[in-house]
């Protein structure tokens, strides 16, 4: 089931505004596109939480599907007989069952509408079909949620569409596209909605409202689209400028709200920055007929809190102040959003200040639960030494005032997990035994927790005992539907548990890491779906090849990459392999020391730049350290042409991003990996000239480049070039005198540069370029000896 924001559901919850039929009694959708409905089908969708209504509510439906079943039994005779006292129980018995929400019910409508059309197209004259028949039918499979109900209401408009032919009557209306676009957005089917809003604008007929487009925002909002989003409110607006009053389709309150919900929702760099201008915009433009809820503020907040930006908590507390100025009732929803950004911030003192605006709150008498839960969450980020005693003394609170919960014990438990010593492992394991006599079930995240803290400190037998009993259904809890049973583990379990021993000492770490991970194959193919890998599983199994450094290492990591992506196009896995994790593997090659690693890095890439080239998404674009580390595989090999094999990368790198195929520029590392392959080529006096000449044409790129610049690494290796490629005459000096002048006038000297420098020339050479007082009597040169701005904006080095 799909997790809904509570910025949603509150909203749903207050703001739904149904919309009726022109025959005044059908509620065929709501303004929100029923945002808060989840994805998976429920047998009942009541509107009150008290058994009473469900029971009512369960009563009315089976109600309905009786009568159904009984008309059609009674009907079953040859079509054209049915009788006007029947017909005129059928449009009525359709609303009902449309309100149920079911799939049975839904199919009890299809079975009405089929009935109907039946004796109409016998000539029953007692039957008049209108496009009220099919917009019900189609709501009714819309408010399922069922998984085939788009197709099932698809296939309702196109019978309703070859109606309309003999029957122009039967056109579907506004109404008929929203409730279909409904339809598709309980699953999330934005491009299908998008589509329909398009067929919509093009008819004569038919004006597309706020509400047809909200029905759009809504779905991007949930997706986290913020620049679709923003494509249609604006296209809200420019359509409406040349339509007449009461055709118009401004944006309202509700379409800003799932815009800064969207915003919320992304991974956009400059999401919190977006999000307050928008806000700013609502406030401040007297043009809006509408100002910012408390749900607007909500949704901006939410964005500022997870953008990573600066300032966070300055900024949150900045917009609250801003809602209360504009007497916007002030809840603990909204009072909980700074507890969310202290919980988001581990700077120092940012824990302690959740707990005072905790304190605040209790004042009011309007903390709960969630609240002391956000601030065991801040204290759980905190990096102060003490913030484990701290989260201890909240949830003593949290006991003395009944809030604590499953939740509380599970956050407590990775704060602890997190300190990585056995006395804290201990402390966490010793609570599932304090959870169980207060009568609390654990949950796959609680027993996770207590995992990662076994790890952390290294007792990676005492996390795979966890793990063995969750295998077995030994802990009796809730699963991750909610439900009391036996808890099973997740994907996170066994890679926690890979994570352990790809990073232990253990002889044998990369043989148990993929162990691990063939069990967790096992136990995701014998039905719990909730195993199925991830992409950090994949990469924790590839990382502990690498580790290794075994004999055909890159080969195994190569083959495991390729297997992840065939199963993915097979449709076996929802996770795909990315740029990142491909680069991983060919930095495996880069460091295998194998004679052809130069040409499996490099096909690799290829197939990269392939795969990028098909799929058409981002996720498979190289980036800079793909390109750098095939650069580097052929650096290090001992084969004739390397340097030209890796000069040619790094054309192919430029011409691409010139030609808008990838984003990332050849950087400094890029450059200087050319460099390097040309310094360490094989000794024959045809590929050392070739060589020099790649070095310095690649050096003199890189201080041409408006995007890169040579860092003290470079100098180094290019110095080191000289020394390898040139026969030590004045020639070679000059050249090396040049070299380091430019280093010098960057102020990157650094030791690593002097003993190449040191390496390249003789004595009265080096005299000559450092000066004297620079060097000892042992021929060596300290670089506190050397003027300051020569070193004064090197990295320093690690010993």
């Amino acid at each position: 089931m799909r997790p809904t924001s509570t910025f949603a559901v509150f909203y749903f919850l207050t703001r739904t505004q149904a919309f009726v039929l022109e025959n005044g009694g059908i509620a065929s959708s709501s303004r929100l596109g029923r945002i808060s409905k989840p994805l998976t089908p429920k047998p009942t969708i009541v509107c009150s939480a008290t058994l009473q209504d469900e029971v009512a509510c369960d009563k009315l439906e089976q109600s309905s599907i009786e009568k159904t079943e009984k008309i059609l039994d009674e009907s079953s005779d040859s079509a054209g007989s049915l009788r006007s006292s029947i017909i005129d129980q059928v449009f009525p018995l359709m609303l009902t069952l449309c309100k149920s929400e079911s799939t049975d019910a839904a199919m009890m409508v299809d079975k009405l509408l089929n009935r109907l059309e039946m004796e109409m197209n016998a000539g029953n004259e007692n039957v008049s079909l209108t496009n009220k028949h099919y917009t019900v039918a189609i709501d009714a499979w819309g408010k399922t949620g069922h998984e085939d109900a788009p197709e099932r209401a698809e296939m309702v408009m196109e019978r309703l569409r070859r109606q309309s032919k003999s029957n122009p009557g039967l056109d579907p209306t506004r109404v008929t596209y929203n409730a279909l676009m409904n339809a598709h957005a309980k699953l999330d089917d934005h491009e299908r909605i998008a589509t329909l809003l398009d067929e919509m604008e093009k008819k004569t007929d038919i004006y597309p409202s706020t509400i047809d487009y909200n029905v759009l925002l809504s779905v991007y909002g949930r997706l986290g689209r913020p620049r679709d989003a923003e494509q249609i409110v604006q296209r809200m607006i420019d359509r409406s400028q040349h339509l007449s009053v009461g055709r118009q389709c401004y944006p309202d309150l509700y379409s800003y709200n799932m815009l800064l919900d969207a915003w919320s929702r992304s991974h956009e760099s400059s999401r919190g920055k977006r999000a307050e201008d928008i806000l700013n915009y609502l406030g401040d433009h007297s043009e809006c007929s509408f100002a910012p809820d408390k749900y607007t503020y909500m949704a901006a907040v939410s964005a500022v809190i997870h953008s990573g930006e600066k300032n966070v908590i300055q900024r949150v507390e900045r917009l609250l102040e801003k809602a209360k100025s504009t007497e916007i009732d002030s809840d603990v929803f909204l009072e909980s959003k700074l507890l969310d950004a202290y919980a988001s911030c581990s700077s120092p003192g940012s824990a302690s200040k959740a707990e005072k605006h905790l304190n605040t709150l209790q004042e009011k008498g309007i903390a709960n639960a969630v609240s002391f839960n956000t601030v065991l969450k801040a204290w759980k980020a905190s990096n102060d030494p003490d913030c484990q005693e701290r989260a201890e003394s909240v949830l003593r609170r949290m006991k003395e005032l009944g809030f604590v919960n499953t939740i509380s014990y599970s956050t407590l438990i990775s704060t602890y997990a997190k300190k990585g010593d056995v006395d804290s492992a201990e402390r966490a394991d010793a609570m599932l035994s304090e959870m169980s006599a207060m009568g609390l079930a654990p949950n796959v995240w609680t027993l996770n927790g207590v995992m990662s803290a076994w790890v952390r400190c290294g007792q990676i037998r005492r996390a795979e005992n966890i793990l063995d009993n969750m295998e077995q259904g030994v802990y009796a809890g809730r699963g991750e539907d909610d439900r009391m049973g036996t808890v099973a583990p997740n994907v996170v379990s066994y890679t926690t548990l890979m994570n352990g021993w790809a990073k232990s000492k253990d002889p044998k770490s990369s043989e148990k890491t993929l162990d691990v991970f063939r069990r967790m194959v096992q136990v995701y193919n014998d039905g719990n779906t909730l195993a199925q890998p991830n992409l950090f599983s994949f990469v924790t199994l590839i990382d502990s090849i690498v580790r290794s450094k075994t004999k055909r290492a890159a080969e195994k990591a190569e083959s495991v990459l390729f297997e992840m992506y065939d199963e993915y196009k097979d449709g076996n896995l929802d996770v795909k392999p990315n740029a990142k994790l491909v680069s991983i593997v060919i930095e495996c090659w880069q460091k295998s020391g194998e004679n052809d690693a130069g040409e499996r890095a490099e096909a690799l890439l290829n197939w990269l730049i392939d795969v990028n080239e098909v799929e058409k998404d981002g996720e498979f674009m190289p980036n800079e350290f793909t390109f750098t580390s095939t650069i580097s595989a052929w650096a290090k090999t001992r084969k004739f042409g390397k340097a030209a094999k890796a000069r040619s990368i790094l054309l192919k790198m430029t011409e691409m991003q010139e030609n808008g195929v990838i984003r990332a520029k050849p950087n400094t590392h890029a450059y200087t990996a050319v460099i390097n392959s040309c310094a360490y080529c094989e000794n024959d006096l045809l590929e050392k000239r070739d060589a020099l000449q790649i070095a310095v044409k690649t050096y003199k790129e890189l201080v041409a480049s408006t995007h890169a610049k040579p860092n003290q690494v470079t100098f180094a290796t290019l110095l080191t070039a000289l020394r390898n490629l040139m026969p030590a005459d004045e020639k070679r000096a000059a050249a090396a005198k040049t070299v380091f002048q430019h280093c010098a006038d960057a102020g990157l000297v650094t030791e690593l540069v002097l003993r190449r420098l040191q390496s390249t020339l003789n004595a009265d050479q080096l005299i000559g370029v450092v000066g004297r007082d620079a060097v000892s009597s042992h021929g060596t040169v300290d670089t506190a000896n050397l003027p300051k701005s020569w070193t004064e904006n090197a990295v320093h080095e690690r010993r």
